[in-house]
């Protein structure tokens, strides 16, 4: 039997972007990928995100955000383009399976964007049905050039923006969840070298106080590390967090760990000194 607990949003997207971390770490931990797991979700589904992303095949989903069998709802098409497939799988996985995210993933060198910037150069469409992609993918490329930009990865980041907004433009079922604070839909942008997603766009993701696990290395402590904090159900190492993160989570995340350096096993005064001005210099830098 799988965990029926819900999650919030932003609870969704801490397990994606952890999972990522692990990934562009090279530490994955492959979870849910059992038989234990296979055989627990035979009999239904509760996945916590619906990936809606490219084709290509450099982004496998579960392999980039470290996720296994039943965690991910994953829809993809070429350029991640929408039609009237991807929004009712879309709203069938937000509406009857309840899932609380909805992810937009696109990626650098995607082979869509640069077959459009070619066809709109070259004045030359292919036949079949590569021109619905490049149609669909053309109103991005002529948006962002109408806003000077004309750099590969601002071109692409601005079709992940325009794919989220015509979701929520087309798709009343998943506009009204937002609304309500069901759901929130957020664009994610990838980077193939690194492995790396970072949020390009959110709609609905209200940031949520929370504290977390921090491994700060100093000297001074017994063993040359300190747990500082406690964990709410969600860990997190402070080099995880990136300029996507919120001011206000940051703050309170800088709070909490601050707030709980004296339980620093075997650490000095001076050196919960150190870890604090470590940790809020590292909070306020990213």
């Amino acid at each position: 039997m799988i965990d029926s607990t819900p999650l919030t949003a932003a609870q969704a997207i801490d397990l994606l972007l952890a999972g990522n971390q692990r990934f562009v770490a090279g530490t994955p931990e492959h979870p849910n990928q059992d038989a234990m797991r296979r055989a627990a979700t035979a009999p239904g589904q509760r996945p916590f995100a619906v990936l809606f992303g490219c084709s290509d095949s450099r982004l496998a989903a579960e392999i980039i955000f470290d996720q296994g069998l039943g965690d991910l709802f994953v829809v993809r098409t070429a350029g991640h383009v929408t039609g009237a497939e991807v929004l009712g799988s879309i709203e069938y996985a937000v509406s009857v399976l309840d899932c609380p995210l909805v992810v937009v993933l696109g990626h650098d060198s995607c082979g869509a964007v640069a077959a459009t910037r070619t066809a709109l150069a070259d004045g030359i469409t292919p036949t079949g049905y590569i021109r619905d992609v490049i149609e669909r993918v053309t109103p991005s490329v002529l948006a962002a050039r109408a806003g000077g930009l004309t750099g590969d990865d601002d071109i692409i980041v601005t079709h992940i923006r325009h794919t989220v907004d015509l979701l929520l433009n087309r798709s009343r079922v998943l506009a009204d969840q937002v609304t309500d604070g069901r759901t929130a839909v957020v664009g994610l942008f990838y980077q193939l070298a690194d492995g790396s997603a970072r949020i390009v766009t959110a709609h609905g993701l209200a940031p949520e106080p929370r504290v977390a696990v921090a491994v700060v290395s100093c000297r001074g402590l017994r063993g040359g590390s300190a747990l500082v904090g406690c964990s709410s159900g969600i860990s997190a190492r402070l080099a995880g967090f990136t300029p996507t993160s919120s001011s206000a989570m940051r703050a309170d995340l800088a709070r909490a760990w601050a707030g709980n350096l004296s339980s620093a096993a075997g650490s000095t005064p001076s050196a919960r000194s150190v870890i604090s001005a470590t940790i809020c210099n590292r909070a306020s830098a990213v």
